[in-house]
C-alpha cells in the first residue's frame, strides 16, 4: 500500500495539456469523455463539468503509463466511470481506497490482452479533482 501511494502521490500533481474526440455525452450534448491515443483501447478522458485541465503522461522507471490530469467533477463520479472503462476492457475488480479526499480503485487482468494492470486515484480539491490513471505499472 505504501509502494502504490508513493507511485501515485509522485504523478498525482505533475500535468500538461491535451486534445481528443468525443465519445460519451451528457443530455446537453457536451463530452463527457473523450477519446484520447494516450490511452490504451477502451480508456477515455473525463471530461467532468469542462475539458480536462493540464493532461500529462509519464512512463515511470518501473514500466507501464501515468497519465494525470485535473477536472471540475465529483470523485466519486470519477472513479465509477473509469471502474466501468476498465471491467468492460476486460480487467477484473482487485482492489479499492476511501480516504475521505483520496479515492482509487484497481483492476487486474487474467490471461491474454492490455493493459495487465490498471489503477485509478482521484484526489478532491476544492471543485477540482486531480486523477491518476496508471497502467501496468505494479506487477
Amino acid at each position: 500500500m505504501t509502494r502504490l501511494l508513493a507511485v501515485v502521490a509522485v504523478p498525482l500533481f505533475a500535468l500538461a495539456a491535451c486534445s481528443g474526440g468525443e465519445v460519451e455525452k451528457q443530455a446537453d450534448a457536451r463530452p463527457v469523455a473523450v477519446a484520447d491515443e494516450r490511452l490504451p483501447d477502451g480508456f477515455t478522458l473525463y471530461q467532468g463539468q469542462q475539458d480536462a485541465l493540464e493532461v500529462q503522461e509519464s512512463s515511470p522507471p518501473t514500466g507501464g503509463k501515468i497519465i494525470t490530469f485535473s477536472v471540475i467533477a465529483p470523485a466519486e463520479q470519477i472513479l465509477r466511470h473509469y471502474e466501468r472503462e476498465a471491467e468492460a476492457a476486460g480487467l477484473a475488480y482487485a482492489g479499492r481506497l476511501n480516504a475521505g479526499e483520496i479515492l482509487s480503485w484497481e483492476g487486474r487482468r487474467e490471461g491474454e490482452g492490455t493493459p495487465r494492470t490498471f489503477g485509478v486515484t482521484v484526489l478532491r480539491k476544492s471543485e477540482y479533482s486531480n486523477v491518476t490513471l496508471m497502467f501496468d505499472v505494479t506487477q
